[in-house]
Parts: C-alpha cells; structure tokens; sequence
C-alpha cells in the first residue's frame, strides 16, 4: 500500500505540474515574434515530451505492481485451495482413525485457509482500485500525447496569425488618412501641382489655335459652307443662277 500511494502522489503532481506548465506557456506567449514563438513552441513540446515520459513510467510502475499483486492473488488462491483439500483429507481421515493428531492438522489448515482468503479478499479490492486509477492516468497520458502531437499545428496557426495581424496592421496604418503624413501630404501637392500645369497648357493651346492662321483660314471656310448652304437654298426657292463671285461677296458680307 506504501508503495503504491508514493507512485500514486508521484504521478499526481506530474499532471499537476504539466498543467502548470500549459499556463505558464500561455504567459509566455505574449509576443509578435515569430522566431520567439517558435522557440517557445520547441521548449514547450520538449518540456511537455519530458513530461510524459516520466509519467509513462510512473504508470508502468503502477501497472506493476498491480501484476504482483495479481500473481500474489493467484498464489493465495492456490494455497487457499490447498488447504481446503487438505482440511477434507483430515476430516475422511480422523473419521477413520479418531487421531487427535490430524484434529490439530485440521485445525492449522483451517487457519491457514482462513488467513489466506482474508489477503485474498484484500487484494481484490486494492486490484480494484488500482484499476480505476490507471485507467484515469492512461486517458491523461494519452491527452497529454495529443497535446504534444497537436502543438506543431498550433504552432504554425499562431506564428501565422500573428503575422498576418502584424501586417493588417501595417497596411492600415499605411492606407489610413492621417493629418500628421507628411509623405501624403506631399503627394497631394504632386497632384494638385500636376492638375494646375494641365490645365495651364490646354488654356495656352486653346488661345494659341484662336490667333494662327489656319484658324482664321477654317473659320473663313466655315462661314463660306453657311453661305452655300444659305444660297443653295434660296436659289432653289427662287430658282435664280448665283455667280461664284457673287457667292464670295455674301460671304464676305456674313463675315
């Protein structure tokens, strides 16, 4: 009983001390670094690996001494049996002889049966119960196993959260209007500057086409189509033939 209860403690405080050491990641964890994170993550799984050693082992020393105690039951049951046949022997036998002897001989087997089925019944219960506590121990075990071989996931989801996080920031911080950006503010005087010099050189080729000589030739031609067009009509509502020279002088008049 000693030996199984220090084992018993003993494996306690290691799923003790494996939670303590989830929270103490948890802490930790606190940093944008990926490079940290990862680090973190290999002490961890180290950490928690090491763990779990230890407290396999533990529960291997648990399941052993279980077996014993199986195969003391299983002696006990021998001698247990031993003796009752014994004791029937000595029954048939002082009914033959009436040996006081053998009444003595009896009397041991009984005693000896008696004390051995007594352990006997002793070690089912503590079988029992010791059961109950490996079972336990083996489903934390086999949840701490998980929790290692789930941790190279959890590691890079975290490192690319954090990541990404970072960045969204960044860009945010980028795209974000802020009055104190000098770099915008110097782009938009780029802009503005740009637009002023657009419209600058339109207004200087629009007043540049309105004073050379080929606008002055289209706008000759414009008025002599009108003129034409003008005449053309006439002439055909008063069916009367108009001179070329006298198309130029209209013209020149409609000027």
């Amino acid at each position: 009983m000693g030996l199984f209860n220090s084992v018993f403690r003993l494996v306690a405080s290691m799923f003790g001390l494996a939670q303590g050491g989830t929270e103490r990641v948890t802490d930790k964890m606190l940093t944008s670094s990926p490079d940290a994170i990862r680090n973190q993550f290999r002490k961890t799984r180290e950490d928690w690996g090491k763990d779990y050693t230890e407290m396999r082992d533990a529960v291997a020393q648990l399941c052993q001494i279980r077996d014993d105690k199986m195969d003391e039951l299983k002696s006990l049951t021998h001698v247990s049996q031993d003796m009752g046949d014994k004791m029937q022997g000595a029954i048939a036998e002082y009914k033959k002889s009436q040996n006081e002897v053998i009444k003595e001989m009896y009397v041991k087997y009984a005693s000896n049966k008696e004390e051995a089925e007594n352990k006997i019944k002793q070690l089912q219960d503590e079988i029992v119960d010791q059961e109950k506590e490996i079972t336990i121990h083996k489903t934390k075990l086999q949840a701490l196993k998980t929790d290692i071989e789930n941790l190279k996931k959890e590691e890079a989801e975290t490192v690319a959260d954090i990541v990404s996080s970072k960045k969204m920031n960044e860009l945010n911080n980028k795209l974000g209007l802020k009055e104190e950006d000098v770099q915008s503010k110097n782009l938009d005087a780029i802009r503005e500057a740009r637009k002023q010099i657009k419209s600058s050189a339109k207004l200087n080729a629009e007043m540049a086409g309105l004073n050379s000589p080929t606008a002055d030739l289209e706008s000759k031609l414009i008025s002599s189509g009108k003129a034409t067009k003008f005449l053309g009509a006439f002439e055909e509502a008063t069916k009367l033939v108009v001179q070329p020279e006298k198309v130029e002088l209209l013209a020149s008049k409609v000027d």
